[in-house]
């Protein structure tokens, strides 16, 4: 089983500069779709969303997680899907491996 397509996103590492923070937001665009991140939160300055730290360091995780959601489902194919009966071995692990692709096609779009 094959879980790996392949990737178009921009390559890590990507990083949080910790005397600014970034709005980013995803263009409306669906044909073109973009992600601007030229804004920066200087100290003191509001910010609408929750904890701007928090999301800069979920944004700049991204690639990490990504390549560790691929590497997670393509161990669990390989050790839980049986290819000579096209089902799966361990219920649990089948579960984790469908909650996975479904994040994995969030992050490509799909």
């Amino acid at each position: 089983m094959t879980t790996s397509p392949e990737s178009k996103r921009t390559p890590g590492p990507w990083a949080v500069n910790e005397g600014n923070a970034w709005i980013c937001t995803v263009g409306n665009n669906t044909s073109d779709p973009a992600v601007f991140c030229n804004r920066p939160i200087k100290a003191g300055e509001p910010y609408p969303f929750g904890d701007k730290w928090a999301d800069a360091h979920l944004i700049a995780a991204a690639p990490d997680m990504a390549t560790a959601i691929e590497q997670a489902t393509d161990f669990l194919a390989g050790h839980f899907y049986d290819t000579d009966n096209g089902e799966w071995e361990n219920h649990e692990a089948h579960e984790v491996f469908v909650r996975l692709m479904a994040v994995r096609a969030k992050a490509e779009g799909r």
